[in-house]
């Protein structure tokens, strides 16, 4: 079993995370790659949803795609399988989305 695997297991197990409803709302400040400017969007996530779905859902408004998305919460890498409430994201929390490159910059 992998590390990766056995994190989500360690999540899948967490009390009743399932049952929580709700959406938390935030500051997502993007980090454009091209120029070095920041852009800065309020959003509300839903608390239970993965980064991964996040990206996607994401990828029309930022005008990126998902897999040009680096997800930061305070100065740690998002994992996929990360979610609001795993990582105890507050309300009016920021975080960080990085846009990189096709070279990885």
């Amino acid at each position: 079993m992998t590390q990766e695997k056995e994190v989500m297991d360690d999540y899948d197990s967490a009390s009743n995370y399932h049952e929580v409803p709700g959406y938390v709302p935030v500051e997502l400040i993007l980090q454009h790659s091209q120029n070095g400017t920041y852009s800065i969007v309020r959003v509300e996530f839903p608390l239970t949803t993965k980064v991964s779905i996040l990206k996607q859902d994401m990828e029309k408004r930022l005008k990126i795609p998902p897999e040009r998305q680096e997800w930061f919460y305070k100065g740690v890498v998002m994992q996929p399988y990360d979610t609001m409430l795993h990582r105890r994201v507050k309300v009016d929390d920021k975080i960080v989305v990085k846009e990189i490159t096709a070279t990885g910059h």
